[in-house]
């Protein structure tokens, strides 16, 4: 009888912090948009964080105005990140969607409230013929 009722106690602490952790994760927003709505996101949006983490010899080759380089894959990202507003929106892109689906998930799971994602990342963008800045 004791056996079954530990068992029962951890069995309801294991499924009770399931919970928990499901809530935590259901109030940040993670949202992958296409090249037209990321556009109309980052005009109207004034409080949007844009960035790039594309490398720095990438964005030499064009970025979308306003944004900052913050690349992958460096050693600080995280803690570059860290120091953004996390109750402000990020808006994350790379060339072609990889990282940024990646940046967008850390950012989620490091506690950024909502994330936007570039689908297809500046590949689609250029394709729609979005304006880019070039160095």
């Amino acid at each position: 009888m004791r056996k079954i009722a530990f068992i029962l106690f951890i069995c309801f602490n294991i499924i009770g912090c399931g919970e928990i952790n499901s809530q935590s994760n259901q109030s940040n927003q993670l949202t992958l948009l296409d090249a037209n709505s990321f556009e109309k996101l980052i005009q109207t949006d004034k409080n949007v964080q844009l960035i790039d983490v594309r490398s720095p010899q990438e964005v030499a080759n064009g970025y979308i105005l306003n944004a900052v380089n913050i690349s992958i894959a460096d050693t600080d990202f995280k803690e570059r990140m860290n120091k953004l507003d996390k109750s402000k929106p990020v808006a994350v892109y790379c060339a072609a969607g990889g990282r940024s689906k990646r940046a967008s998930t850390m950012l989620s799971q490091m506690g950024f409230k909502t994330v936007y994602d570039l689908e297809g990342g500046m590949t689609a963008w250029n394709n729609k013929n979005k304006p880019t800045v070039k160095k």
